[in-house]
């Protein structure tokens, strides 16, 4: 829930609302009427690139040490009314000091909850430190067709009334287990909470929220009020949970009742666990529910099993609509240059950010996978977050170091670092899912409410093992990055990689040994490497690994040798997938051993496998390349190849 008003708006004075009211029930509707306030953060948790013009905002906002969030009213001498939503329990706000505010200015802190439901969206409580004074009494018996008048804190502005007419009863949304007032009186973001009145000054009614389409408005009759039993109430009959990674869908119902008086500090946390809680198993009902139907189990997923992939951004496995599960980025991805080197690209896909970032050379290795503000601070030269003042945007350029900081290992062995920041003057909630490269991160972000950040990172968790990326980085890169094994992927375990940055470059796994030297390219620190990892089944088990390993001689120019990993697809996959599979038994083009010009490249593979007499009786063949830039005669590439053959060792 976004707590904080940054709208403005002049109301009429209170006694041009008078209508048919007389003086002594609007004094008591204003004695009786209050405003919902909580405390304005006292510490600023960012910084801007320039200062604040505060003054451009009107001289209440900027003074009042308050923001003023809805509305209540006082019903028996010490208990008070208001929306549930105004409140907001449960939703992990970092705005926890709510009070009321009356007609004098005086703040009176919320103490105990006595009544609270989310879905009937009312609360009832007691506040620290009041005296006896004016309340409303309760008219349960008003009728449609009457006169109604809506009070209420409208637009921080203070309490207002309007007049109009109770106009309906209309069913609850999702079973009509009661009924809800609709009423013609006009309403105002701050009016929640407020009492609608009938034509004596009696309430009838805890005013809730507008209509989306019409001047025809929502109010909680007092009879559901009052019959309600003091407890807390989180319920729901009918609630859908889905991710954006397939049109799978669980429906599931909740409910969860707290027994009160509780303080407002204690419930709160209560209520937080339970809607964790609540959307956790949600979600682990969902994956077992689902759990034929997603990647990689379903039949649909085999295309990506089969084949291999190149995702220098991050991507993300989905199902599509032809339940054929695809790897997909964000359509939009921009690029910013972060300086010294550095880079941040960035895109949006469903409700979250994607980013790969690159470190800037001047910045230490083990500093940019230690240091949470070096990272944050970069990726906000790239994304524009700003902060509203009036009619200027400024410019967020750091959040400082992160609140949390944790290691979260996926279903695949890859290990991401998960920090997080917290931003007061919007009670907004970064979470970043970094998973370290080579060169630096592949990030996934969700930038939300902090009432939502928690329910949105259960979605993060299982999304991230859907991720499709390829590593890659210069020698020096790599060196660094295999000494940091705290965070490095379950994978680099089975790997080894040496060199000397001069002569030589040597990768070995579980299957194979590949040596290059420089009789093939010419080897320097600048010399790259890329792991194209990919989903593919070992020995029965769905892993994670590389199946391309590429040496290019230099980011300035395209030649390179690659080693790939092909594995036998089974004869119910489309043929479309198994092409592949066949130019490879069959030695057609480009597995001929035969130069053959792309792009203006010269390429040539040759084959290598355990069965050397029979392709076709191979589950797994190995492609060895050479490819260099222009038109290179055959017999020089075939020197190469054969260079490079001679320093593959495939083992049984």
């Amino acid at each position: 829930m976004k707590k904080f008003l940054f709208v403005f708006a002049f109301f009429l004075t209170q006694s041009s609302w008078a209508l048919n009211l007389e003086q002594p029930e609007l004094d008591k509707i204003f004695a009786a009427s209050y405003e919902v306030v909580i405390a304005k953060p006292t510490k600023e948790t960012v910084e801007y690139e320039r200062k604040l013009p505060m003054n451009l905002l009107p001289y209440q906002y900027r003074t009042d040490k308050y923001y003023s969030v809805g509305s209540a009213f006082r019903i028996d001498g010490e208990k008070f009314v208001s929306a549930a939503h105004v409140f907001g329990l449960g939703s992990a706000s970092q705005s926890k000091d709510i009070g009321i505010r009356d007609s004098n200015g005086k703040i009176y802190p919320v103490d105990k909850i006595y009544k609270y439901s989310k879905a009937r969206d009312f609360v009832v409580f007691t506040v620290k430190g009041i005296k006896s004074g004016k309340s409303f009494k309760i008219n349960t018996e008003y009728s449609k067709n009457k006169k109604v008048y809506a009070v209420g804190n409208a637009l921080g502005e203070g309490v207002v009334i309007r007049d109009g007419l109770y106009t309906s009863n209309t069913p609850e949304e999702e079973s009509g287990e009661w009924k809800w007032i609709r009423f013609s009186a006009a309403a105002s973001p701050g009016n929640s909470g407020g009492p609608l009145l009938d034509d004596k000054g009696n309430v009838i009614g805890v005013i809730l929220r507008k209509s989306e389409s019409e001047n025809l408005n929502y109010a909680l009759p007092m009879h559901e009020v009052l019959k309600f039993e003091q407890v807390a109430e989180l319920k729901s009959n009918s609630v859908i949970y889905k991710i954006n990674i397939s049109n799978d869908t669980l429906r599931f119902n909740y409910n969860r009742r707290h027994k009160l008086p509780m303080s407002i500090e204690k419930i709160d946390i209560i209520l937080q666990n339970d809607m964790q809680e609540i959307f956790e198993n949600a979600a682990k009902d969902f994956l077992k529910e689902h759990e034929e139907k997603l990647f990689p189990n379903d039949a649909g997923s085999m295309p990506i099993l089969y084949n291999r992939y190149t995702a220098f951004f991050p991507s993300i496995v989905i199902k599509g609509s032809d339940k054929v599960w695809d790897i997909l980025k964000p359509k939009n991805i921009k690029v910013a240059d972060t300086g010294n080197g550095g880079q941040v690209n960035f895109g949006k896909m469903g409700n979250f950010y994607y980013l790969k970032t690159k470190r800037p050379n001047n910045v230490d290795v083990n500093e940019y996978y230690s240091n949470s503000k070096i990272l944050m601070d970069q990726i906000l030269k790239g994304i524009n977050y700003n902060r509203r003042i009036s009619q200027e945007s400024i410019r967020v350029v750091s959040m400082g170091k992160s609140v949390e900081n944790r290691l979260h290992v996926d279903s695949f062995g890859r290990k991401w670092q998960v920090k997080n920041w917290l931003v007061s003057f919007s009670d907004q909630k970064f979470v970043l899912y970094a998973l370290p490269t080579p060169d630096g991160y592949a990030i996934m972000m969700s930038m939300t409410d902090t009432g939502d950040a928690d329910m949105m990172e259960i979605d993060m968790k299982i999304i991230i093992n859907n991720l499709y990326y390829t590593y890659y980085g210069t020698l020096d890169d790599w060196s660094a990055f295999l000494e940091q094994k705290d965070i490095t992927p379950d994978f680099i375990k089975n790997i080894s990689i040496d060199t000397d940055q001069k002569s030589y470059i040597q990768y070995k796994d579980k299957n194979f040994n590949f040596r290059v030297d420089n009789s093939t390219m010419k080897i320097s620190k600048d010399s790259d490497i890329q792991l194209r990892c990919s989903y593919y089944k070992d020995n029965g088990k769905v892993v994670w690994a590389p199946a391309m390993v590429i040496f290019g001689e230099n980011k300035n120019t395209p030649d390179y040798a690659s080693v790939s990993r092909n594995i036998k697809p089974p004869k119910i996959l489309d043929e479309r997938y198994r092409s592949r599979w066949g130019d490879i038994t069959e030695q057609r083009t480009p597995y001929n051993h035969k130069t053959y010009m792309n792009e203006r490249m010269s390429n040539i593979t040759m084959l290598r496998a355990n069965d050397v007499d029979s392709l076709i009786e191979n589950d797994v063949i190995y492609a060895i390349s050479w490819h260099e830039q222009g038109t290179i005669d055959h017999k020089v590439m075939e020197s190469k190849l054969k260079g490079l053959n001679s320093n593959f060792i495939l083992f049984d």
